[in-house]
């Protein structure tokens, strides 16, 4: 019993702090969540529309400030609403500068509507593999298995150059 408890112990801290705190999910699960709540029209596939509706409705909801445009900040606060860790991290600039690397395109330090449209569309047209112009549950599954791919890679990486 020692000896488990000693290897837990170690384990817990050869485990870098950030990485307690990046999320783990069924792709599966996390393919049904999406599909629940994007597919308006209950076909049991997500189409160009369904896509931009939510992507609009999650737009409005991150301006907190309601000024039509987001800030490093609010992405990052939206991000990381549900792990109070993050909020308070050390690396918060340097994720932020990565948040807005990704999505501000126009390199104004603002995120508009357009650009988070264009952004999900890009997504959109990523995950329908089969290039129809619509996604369905396969898709998804598929492109949840695949981020949890990179998650993984990229936990493993951190952790490397933490070393």
């Amino acid at each position: 019993m020692k000896k488990f408890l000693l290897i837990a112990a170690g384990l817990l801290i050869a485990t870098p702090v950030h990485a307690m705190d990046l999320p783990t999910y069924d792709p599966e699960a996390a393919a049904d969540r999406q599909m629940a709540a994007l597919d308006a029209d209950h076909s049991k596939t997500l189409d160009g529309a369904e896509f931009e509706r939510a992507a609009a409705a999650h737009f409005q909801a991150i301006d907190s400030d309601g000024d039509g445009m987001l800030s490093g900040d609010e992405v990052y606060n939206a991000r990381y609403a549900n792990r109070p860790r993050m909020l308070k991290s050390s690396s918060r600039g340097k994720q932020i500068a990565n948040l807005m690397k990704r999505w501000d395109t126009n390199k104004d330090s603002m995120i508009s509507m357009d650009e988070k449209l264009q952004n999900r569309r890009a997504e959109f047209r990523f995950i329908d593999r089969n290039e129809d112009e619509i996604i369905t549950r396969e898709e998804l599954v598929a492109h949840w298995q695949r981020r949890k791919v990179e998650m993984e890679s990229s936990q493993k990486r951190d952790s490397k150059s933490k070393d």
